[in-house]
């Protein structure tokens, strides 16, 4: 009994050893291909890279993507794997004191004055939870039929959406190393964005 419990210790061993050596392998390689195609992503979309100090962070792909100034960047913080943020800023303030999300990190810390409110829509208040200083103005923007369904849509597709004076904020567990899918997913950002910023003003 003794050589054959010798042997599967060894065996667990390699196994253990292989299983680590993987996934060392698998986060270099990730890290690589993150660092080098998100260069190649912001040039092909005519977009700005930054590179950052964290060795296994692609960095930041900023600048004007079909006429609104966008940001994309990995973040790190309840989940184990950094979720991807996508920002799309609006070309003038909604100056309504409003959070509205479908998360606590897209709806971010509550501001002075701001009081909950709601839409009157049951299956998006269930959704998006929103605050506002200004809660009859951001009832009236939020209550609009065009504004649910591309704020609905695009948390469907793509993951957490948030909605603040200043921009829309998009917060994903995907990772993108394409310029097709990332073209596609800013596109998806800026029409929620657009849908937002047209009925606010």
């Amino acid at each position: 009994m003794k050589p054959l419990y010798m042997v599967l210790i060894i065996l667990g061993l390699v196994a253990f050893a292989g299983g680590i050596g993987w996934l060392i392998w698998w986060t270099s390689l990730r890290a690589y291909r993150s660092n080098t195609t998100w260069p190649e992503i912001a040039l092909r979309l005519g977009l700005t890279h930054t590179p950052d100090n964290t060795p296994s962070y692609p960095g930041t792909i900023s600048g004007s993507f079909s006429g609104y100034e966008v940001s994309v960047r990995m973040h790190k913080e309840y989940r184990e794997a950094p979720d991807m943020i996508v920002t799309a800023r609006f070309g003038k303030s909604l100056d309504l004191g409003v959070q509205m999300g479908t998360d606590v990190r897209t709806r971010g810390d509550e501001k002075p004055g701001s009081e909950r409110f709601s839409t009157g829509s049951e299956s998006f208040d269930k959704k998006f939870r929103g605050r506002a200083v200004d809660i009859t103005k951001a009832r009236q923007l939020f209550e609009q039929h065009p504004v649910q369904e591309a704020l609905r849509r695009l948390a469907e597709q793509s993951g957490n959406v948030g909605v603040d004076d200043e921009k829309l904020t998009l917060i994903t567990a995907k990772f993108i190393i394409e310029a097709p899918p990332m073209e596609q997913l800013l596109r998806r950002v800026v029409d929620a964005a657009r849908a937002v910023e047209a009925a606010g003003h």
